[in-house]
């Protein structure tokens, strides 16, 4: 859920899928405030904070998601998934720039996505 919290009311009801994935890395705001990025399923979503509806989907993983992080200056979105696989994706296409993994010895899974300041 998305509060309002100068009024306490809540703006929007976030549509995270049935997981089992434990993370405290579900969700995260985009620098500027302007966006929310939801892990939790294969198909991450960002949002738009204010009203929760959607912008981008960013489809490309096989299983769920673990985390998902902005870079520093919001141009990049990261994801680490239970595919054995971690993305870069450009936040103003929604387009899937790199791919790292999956390893020589199959599917391990990325646990945490950071993007460094530089």
């Amino acid at each position: 859920m998305l509060w309002n919290l100068e009024q306490g009311t809540p703006l929007a009801t976030l549509p995270l899928a049935a997981t089992t994935v434990f993370s405290d890395a579900l969700a995260e705001f985009s620098p500027d405030g302007a966006s929310v990025a939801l892990a939790a399923r294969s198909d991450p979503q960002v949002l738009e904070a204010r009203t929760g509806q959607p912008r981008l989907t960013l489809s490309g993983h096989s299983a769920g998601v673990w985390s998902v992080a902005f870079s520093p200056n919001g141009e990049w979105i990261a994801t680490a998934s239970e595919d054995g696989t971690a993305r870069l994706w450009r936040n103003v296409t929604g387009r899937s720039e790199r791919v790292i993994g999956p390893g020589p010895n199959g599917r391990v899974p990325f646990r945490d996505a950071r993007v460094s300041p530089d």
